[in-house]
C-alpha cells in the first residue's frame, strides 16, 4: 500500500502537465491506480483513528505523567482530540477528519521514505520552476568547479546543495 504510494508519487501524469491529455492517465491506467490506492489507504487510516478513538476512551494521560491512568496519549491520540468533532476553542484550532488523516498519512511517508520522497519533491519542483532549476544547476556546478581548481584528481567529496 506505502510502496504503491510512493511509486504514484513519483509518477507525472499527463494530465498536471497538459490538461487536454488527461484521457491518456485513464486510458493507461493511472487514474484506476490512484483511486485505489487511496480507497485503500483511506480504509487504513479510518481504522487507525476508529482504533484510536475505541481505545482511549478517556483514560490516556495527556501529560506523560500516567497519573494513575493505562498509558500515556500517543501522536494519534492527541490529533484526536483536536479533531472531536467540537472547536471548543482551547487550542484555538479544528481538524476534520480528512485533516487528520492527511497528518498522519505524511508523518508515516516522512518516517519511512524520507530521503526519496523529499528528493521527488525537491525533483518536481524544479522541473515546475526553470528559474530555481538554473538557479540549482548555477550553483553545483560552481561548487563543483571550485573543487576542480583545488585539485586535478577526483575526490570523494561532492557538493552538499
Amino acid at each position: 500500500m506505502f510502496t504503491e504510494l510512493t511509486t504514484l508519487l513519483g509518477l507525472f501524469p499527463a494530465k498536471h502537465f497538459v490538461p487536454r491529455l488527461a484521457w491518456l492517465d485513464k486510458a493507461s491506467g493511472l487514474d484506476a491506480r490512484v483511486e485505489r490506492n487511496y480507497e485503500e489507504l483511506d480504509r487504513f487510516l479510518e481504522r487507525v483513528l476508529e482504533e484510536h478513538r475505541h481505545d482511549s476512551g478517556g483514560d490516556r494521560a495527556s501529560d506523560g505523567d500516567g497519573g494513575g491512568r493505562k498509558e500515556c496519549a500517543n501522536f494519534v491520540d492527541i490529533l484526536l482530540s483536536l479533531g472531536d468533532g467540537e472547536d471548543d476553542g482551547s487550542v484555538g484550532m479544528f481538524l476534520s477528519r480528512d485533516n487528520l488523516k492527511a497528518i498522519i498519512l505524511d508523518m508515516i511517508v516522512g518516517a519511512t521514505d524520507t530521503i526519496s520522497t523529499s528528493l521527488e519533491w525537491a525533483m518536481a519542483e524544479l522541473v515546475k520552476n526553470p528559474k530555481a532549476m538554473k538557479r540549482a544547476q548555477e550553483e553545483v556546478r560552481e561548487a563543483a568547479g571550485a573543487e576542480r581548481r583545488r585539485s586535478r584528481k577526483k575526490t570523494w567529496r561532492e557538493p552538499s546543495t
